[in-house]
């Protein structure tokens, strides 16, 4: 999705057609369905202001291959396919959004320089206009995407990315920025970049440096996975059809994939199903749990 972002960037400038970019973010699409904001941001961007002849023609070009993959899904996988992915039931919390809103400091650093930047010079570069629309396109499709159960990091990935793209223009070109002007710019740089690393490298996700450091966490590493590979001999073992409480075991010992315990939580939680109707279709699914054993973290 993000090439076919850079694809779209580059025919724009250079007066090309870029029906193939925009059918590059259709198929990106259907491989992660909440990937959006880029699409959006794209044609809204265009339709603004640069070039509306080409948001008409992309759009329609969108619109129909976005069309014919739908119809192709559904005639593959029937009906099933339209309604998971459009009539999912899923508990919506607003909350949600305003417990990691921006609990990640980096990306709030980010978001800060490459939206002060995109607001001063939105009147006479293209770049700035973009990324102000990409980065409020992506933030209201964060804020929607995050108030979903079960939805976490997966609503933030273009926000990641429209924070870099603004944050790159911003750092590059923040000679008229009050701590450009204070510090010098060098110096502003360097405190920008500085007060995005440090919350970085403290975070849990920097972990696996200790590989190298730790013969500790090699160790226990090692031993997690001795657990997994004789949790997957075990149920590989077992016959018929087998749901782990641990799915990428049951995933890694060949068992097909029979039983999403997320999504029929959500289906009894938003009463679509009730317990006792779930209890009675897995007993009739004949479909076995198997608790995968604690020695085996998932992370």
């Amino acid at each position: 999705m993000a090439w076919a972002l850079v694809w779209l960037l580059v025919c724009s400038r250079r007066g090309k057609r870029a029906d193939a970019a925009i059918l590059m973010m259709v198929v990106a699409g259907f491989i992660k369905h909440n990937l959006i904001a880029i699409p959006v941001a794209s044609l809204a961007w265009l339709w603004i202001g640069e070039d509306r002849r080409l948001a008409a023609r992309l759009t329609l070009v969108g619109g129909l291959g976005a069309g014919a993959g739908l119809a192709t899904c559904t005639m593959i996988y029937g009906q099933a396919f339209l309604t998971q992915i459009f009539l999912f039931s899923r508990v919506i919390s607003p909350a949600r959004v305003f417990t990691e809103l921006f609990k990640p400091l980096a990306l709030a650093v980010a978001l800060y320089v490459g939206l002060t930047w995109a607001w001063r010079c939105r009147r006479g570069a293209a770049s700035a206009r973009f990324v102000l629309t990409f980065t409020v396109v992506a933030l209201a499709v964060f804020i929607i995407e995050r108030a979903g159960d079960g939805v976490d990091c997966n609503a933030m990935f273009e926000l990641v990315l429209a924070a870099a793209v603004g944050l790159g223009l911003g750092v590059e070109r923040m000679e008229g920025g009050w701590l450009a002007r204070k510090l010098g710019l060098p110096r502003a740089r360097l405190i920008v970049l500085a007060a995005l690393l440090a919350p970085l490298l403290a975070t849990p996700d920097m972990r696996p440096y200790l590989l190298i450091v730790s013969p500790d966490y090699r160790a226990a590493a090692l031993s997690a996975s001795r657990a997994a590979d004789a949790e997957v001999a075990r149920v590989r073992a077992i016959p018929g059809k087998v749901y782990c409480t641990t799915t990428i075991v049951c995933f890694w010992a060949g068992k097909a994939f029979v039983y999403d315990p997320w999504a029929m939580g959500q289906r009894v939680a938003t009463g679509r199903w009730s317990r006792e109707r779930l209890d009675r279709a897995l007993a009739l699914a004949a479909i076995k749990t198997e608790i995968i054993s604690q020695d085996f973290p998932m992370h």
